[in-house]
């Protein structure tokens, strides 16, 4: 069986014992009544005994309400008790300095029963509510800070998976190299070749996510840019100018690694027969939003591809690779060769995840 809830405490400060008498008649039904006869007694008891509200009278011998009430406002102990003033003054300007020094509310003498418990029984209500909001308050900052520990823990964690998943691409890279130095068959090192630029795309994606601050995402522009110059630079074709144009556009875990092999195939692909016999030329990726699809275009100023060849039907595995990540993607190749050579990818946005 539970135990009875204890009753609010009310102080009464004044010093006529008969309104102490006549508050503690009215009261005492509802309320654990504690009283004190002159203003300093009143402080230590409310310091001490903490009561959930104070009927304070005005007008006592030594220290007046007012001060009392400036004191127990003064101290952090007291400061949030309600205090209600007990008054024979109807003066507006004692009301307002009745309030202005922290006062709740004023009830005057003599004491009309019924308004006096309904202002108690308010104030005492508006009280407990405050406690309740301070305390879930409290609840939501702890919980808030745990939430706000656990994010970082799980974004250092993060950090460091790109961290270590970028390393071991990089490692599988290197091994490609070393095992490409073996090779003597040309077309075999040229293979050895594109496998590793295809895991260098994929250690790339790593490492901008490692620096990213959002680490789910990486703007694209500069990521493709970084692709692209690259493989310039690995079948050294320093002739060919690079345009990457995608805005501000940025592309989270799902969306990168698709595209960004698919960037990898094409580029590689018009970098290796777009621009024969040194010929120079422009290089362009660009992203667009076109209303819930985005679209990714590569395209070249090169000689282009031959007429009647179909997409769908090119047995390279670059291209291969590129019509399969565009499906994975949940779009659609398409192929223009009216200037150069150019693929467009319509695909959905994923979420950022």
């Amino acid at each position: 069986m539970s135990e009875p809830e204890a009753k609010p405490k009310v102080l009464i400060i004044d010093d006529a014992p008969g309104n102490i008498r006549l508050l503690n008649d009215l009261l005492r039904d509802q309320y654990h009544i504690l009283f004190a006869t002159e203003g300093t007694d009143g402080l230590s008891q409310a310091a001490t005994l903490q009561p959930d509200l104070i009927l304070l009278d005005i007008i006592m011998p030594e220290l007046d309400g007012y001060e009392v009430c400036r004191r127990l406002k003064a101290n952090a102990e007291t400061s949030d008790i309600p205090i209600i003033f007990l008054t024979g003054c109807t003066e507006a300007e004692d009301v307002v300095q009745g309030f202005n020094l922290g006062a709740v509310d004023y009830v005057t003498k003599p004491f009309r029963a019924n308004e006096l418990r309904t202002r108690v029984n308010t104030h005492l209500q508006l009280r407990q509510a405050r406690r309740e909001v301070v305390a879930k308050n409290a609840v939501l900052e702890t919980l808030n800070t745990e939430l706000a520990t656990s994010l970082e823990q799980n974004r250092m964690l993060l950090r460091e998976v790109n961290h270590r998943v970028k390393n071991n691409l990089n490692v599988v890279c290197s091994l490609l190299d070393l095992q490409a130095d073996q090779v003597k068959d040309p077309r075999d090192a040229e293979l050895f070749a594109e496998a590793r630029n295809r895991v260098t795309v994929m250690a790339s994606i790593h490492e901008a996510l490692y620096r990213s601050t959002t680490l789910c995402s990486i703007t694209a522009g500069e990521f493709f840019t970084t692709i692209a110059y690259k493989l310039v630079r690995s079948y050294n074709r320093g002739d060919i100018h690079i345009q990457v144009e995608c805005g501000d556009l940025s592309l989270g875990m799902d969306d990168l690694i698709p595209c960004g092999l698919i960037i990898n195939e094409l580029v590689t692909n018009s970098l290796k027969y777009a621009f024969p016999e040194g010929r120079r030329g422009v290089l362009t990726i660009s992203l667009v939003e076109t209303g819930p699809k985005l679209l990714l275009t590569v395209c070249d100023d090169g000689v282009g591809m031959p007429h009647g060849l179909v997409v769908e039907q090119l047995e390279s595995l670059g291209l291969v690779l590129v019509n399969s990540l565009a499906q994975q993607l949940g779009g659609d190749l398409e192929l223009d060769r009216s200037c150069g050579t150019a693929f467009l990818i319509r695909f959905p946005r994923q979420k950022k995840s």
